[in-house]
C-alpha cells in the first residue's frame, strides 16, 4: 500500500488523455474566476520516512501552522501601529478659496491644528469678492496621554509575546501528533505482521491437516476445522490491514500531506531500557507561558484604562501663511499666501462625566485580569494532571513490556509442541489451533507493548512542554541497537 499513490492520482495520470496548451490555460483560467484562488500543490514528503522527518515535515507544512504565521504578523504588525502613536500629531494644510465680498478678507476654511481667523463684518455684497489662499503646518502632542500610549505599547507587545507562545504550543500540539501518528503506523503494521504469520501457520496446519484426512489418519473434522481457522486468520488480517490504511491516512493527515501515500521505515528491534526515566521540565510550558502573556496583556490593558483618568493636556504649535486678493500689495491677487503668521499655546480639557465611564472600563480589565489569573491556575493544575497520568501510563507499558517477552517465547513453544504432538497422533487439532491463536496475540502482544513505550514516553514528554527528551531516547536507542 504505501508503494501506491491514491487512486485518483492514478487514474489522472493514466486514464486521462493530455490536455493540450490553451485548453489549460483556460481551464486554469476558468478555475481562478469561479474561485478566487488556484489551491496550491501540497509537498510530497520524502520516502521512506524517519519519525524525525515526519515531525519536521509537519512542523514546515501542517496548514494550522502557517495560519499562526498569519496571526504572529498581524500581531507585529500592531505593535508597530500602536508605538506611532507616541509620536506628535503633525498636519500640513493648503487651501484656495474665493469668497463674496461681505466675507471676512483672508476667510479660510478649516485646517487641522490652525488658528480660526475672525475680523469685522464686512459690506454686504454678493456681486463681488476676492480669493484667499492658506498654507498651514501645525502640531500637537498629548503630554499626559504619554503614559497611556506607553502602555498601550506594552499591552501590544505582549499580545506579541501571546502570539508567539500560542505557536508554540501548535507547534507542540502538530509535532506530538505527527510522532504519535507515526508510532501509530507502526502498531498496526506490527499487528498486520502478526496476522500474516497466524495465515502461514494456519494454512501450515491445514494443509497437514488435510494431507492425514486423505491418508485416512484423521477424521475429516480436523480438516475442516483447519479451514475454518485459516479463514479466520485471513478475516483477522484483512482487518488489521484496513486498520493500518487508515491510519497511513491519518499519518498523512498530522504531516499536512493529506492525499498523499506515506511510507514509513519498519520498527526495528531496538533495545528499550525498561526503568522510568528521569524526564525533568526545564522551562515554562508554552500553554503556561502563554497563560503568562495572556495576563501580561490584561494588566497592560488595566494600566492603561486607569490613565484615562487623567486630563488631556496638549502642547499645539502652528506656522501658517494667508493671501488675500483685498489687499493692494498681495501677490497674485490672494492666490499665493504672503501673510505669515505663528502661533503657540498649552490646552487643558477633562471631560469630567467621562470618569464614570472609565471607572466601568477598569472594572472590566480588572474582572479580566482576575479571570485569566483563574485559567492560569485551571491550566497548570491541567498540566500537572497530564503529567502523572503519563507518568502512570509509561510506568504500566513498561511492566507489560516485561511480560510479553517471556509470554511470546513460552506461545512459541507452545505452538511447536502442539503441531509436533499433532503429527505424532498425540494432540488434537483443536489443541493446534487454540496453540497457534495464542502464539498470534502474543506476537501481537509484543509488538504493541514495544509501542506503547514509546507512546507513553511521548505522551510524557508532550505533558513536560518539550519532545525533546523522546527525540534523545529514540537516538540512543537506535545508536545502542
Amino acid at each position: 500500500m504505501s508503494e501506491r499513490q491514491p487512486k485518483s492520482r492514478a487514474r489522472a495520470g493514466s486514464s486521462q488523455r493530455p490536455t493540450s496548451g490553451p485548453l489549460r490555460v483556460g481551464l486554469l483560467l476558468w478555475a481562478g474566476l469561479t474561485s478566487g484562488v488556484v489551491p496550491a500543490q501540497a509537498d510530497e514528503p520524502p520516502r521512506p520516512l524517519t519519525i524525525e522527518q515526519a515531525v519536521a515535515f509537519a512542523l514546515s507544512h501542517h496548514p494550522s501552522l502557517k495560519a499562526r504565521a498569519a496571526v504572529e504578523s498581524s500581531r507585529a504588525a500592531q505593535t508597530t501601529q500602536t508605538r506611532m502613536a507616541l509620536l506628535p500629531r503633525l498636519d500640513l494644510g493648503l487651501q484656495f478659496t474665493r469668497a463674496t465680498g461681505n466675507v471676512v478678507a483672508g476667510t479660510v476654511f478649516p485646517l487641522p491644528g490652525m488658528p480660526s481667523v475672525s475680523g469685522p463684518p464686512m459690506a454686504a455684497h454678493l456681486d463681488s469678492g476676492a480669493f484667499g489662499s492658506a498654507v498651514s503646518l501645525a502640531a500637537a502632542w498629548d503630554v499626559a496621554g504619554l503614559a497611556q500610549r506607553m502602555a498601550q505599547v506594552d499591552a501590544a507587545l505582549a499580545t506579541e509575546a501571546q502570539a508567539q507562545a500560542g505557536t508554540a504550543v501548535r507547534k507542540l500540539d502538530v509535532a506530538y501528533s505527527a510522532a504519535d501518528s507515526y508510532l501509530q503506523v507502526w502498531a498496526t503494521s506490527a499487528v498486520v505482521q502478526a496476522t500474516r504469520a497466524s495465515v502461514e501457520r494456519a494454512k501450515t496446519l491445514a494443509t497437514v491437516a488435510e494431507s492425514y484426512q486423505r491418508a485416512d489418519l484423521r477424521p475429516g473434522a480436523d480438516a475442516s476445522r483447519s479451514r475454518a481457522e485459516l479463514a479466520l486468520a485471513q478475516a483477522q488480517q484483512a482487518r488489521a490491514e484496513q486498520t493500518e490504511a487508515v491510519a497511513r491516512v491519518q499519518l498523512a493527515q498530522a504531516l499536512g500531506a493529506a492525499g498523499f501515500a506515506v511510507e514509513v521505515l519498519p520498527m526495528s528491534a531496538t533495545h528499550l531500557q525498561v526503568e522510568r526515566p528521569s524526564a525533568a521540565q526545564n522551562g515554562l510550558h508554552p500553554a503556561l507561558r502563554e497563560s503568562q502573556n495572556a495576563i501580561e496583556v490584561a494588566e497592560a490593558q488595566l494600566r492603561a484604562t486607569r490613565m484615562q483618568y487623567l486630563p488631556r493636556i496638549e502642547l499645539l504649535a502652528a506656522l501658517w501663511s494667508r493671501g488675500s486678493g483685498l489687499n493692494a500689495t498681495s501677490i497674485a491677487g490672494g492666490l499665493v499666501p504672503d501673510a505669515a503668521n505663528w502661533g503657540a499655546g498649552l490646552v487643558v480639557s477633562w471631560p469630567a462625566l467621562e470618569a464614570f465611564s472609565v471607572r466601568a472600563r477598569v472594572h472590566a480589565a480588572t474582572a479580566q485580569r482576575a479571570f485569566l489569573l483563574a485559567q492560569q491556575e485551571e491550566t497548570s493544575q491541567a498540566i500537572k494532571s497530564q503529567v502523572d497520568a503519563a507518568h502512570a501510563t509509561l510506568d504500566a507499558a513498561l511492566m507489560v513490556l516485561q511480560h510479553t517477552p517471556m509470554a511470546l517465547q513460552a506461545a512459541r513453544a507452545t505452538e511447536q509442541q502442539a503441531l509436533a504432538r499433532y503429527k505424532a497422533g498425540l494432540a488434537r487439532v483443536l489443541d493446534v489451533a487454540d496453540a497457534q491463536r495464542l502464539l498470534a496475540q502474543a506476537e501481537a502482544e509484543d509488538a504493541l507493548a514495544r509501542v506503547g513505550v514509546l507512546r507513553a514516553r511521548l505522551l510524557l514528554s508532550r505533558a513536560l512542554g518539550d519532545l525533546s527528551p523522546f527525540f534523545d531516547a529514540m537516538t540512543l536507542a537506535k545508536g545502542g541497537g
